[in-house]
C-alpha cells in the first residue's frame, strides 16, 4: 500500500487548523513526519495515529436534563477532530 506524503499546508487544511499549529504538533512529537533537509512531509498513517492517540472527549451528559440522555444522540463518548470540525461548522451556520 502506497501512502502519498502530505505537505504541512495540506495537513493544516485537512485538520482545519493553521500551519503553525501543525508545526507545533510536529515539534511536540504529537504528529509524526518524515524530515529531509528543507522538507517536512506527513504520511496519512501519521494523521491516523494522531487521531487515535489524541482523541477528544465527547459531550458529557447534562446533569440538569430531565431524561438523562446525552446532548448529542449517537455519540460514543469520544470525538475525532473531523467530527469536532463538522460540529463547529454547523454551529457557525446556525448563527448566520
Amino acid at each position: 500500500m502506497i501512502e502519498k506524503p502530505m505537505t504541512v499546508e495540506q495537513v493544516a487544511s485537512y485538520l482545519g487548523v493553521c500551519r503553525e499549529t501543525v508545526y507545533r504538533m510536529i515539534n511536540r512529537k504529537e504528529l509524526g513526519c518524515v524530515r529531509r533537509p528543507g522538507l517536512i512531509r506527513v504520511l496519512p498513517k501519521h494523521i491516523n495515529d494522531w487521531e487515535t492517540t489524541f482523541e477528544c472527549p465527547g459531550p458529557e451528559k447534562n446533569p440538569d436534563s430531565s431524561d438523562g440522555k446525552d446532548d448529542e444522540p449517537g455519540t460514543s463518548g469520544t470525538a475525532t477532530i473531523g467530527s469536532l470540525r463538522v460540529a463547529r461548522m454547523k454551529a457557525k451556520r446556525s448563527k448566520s
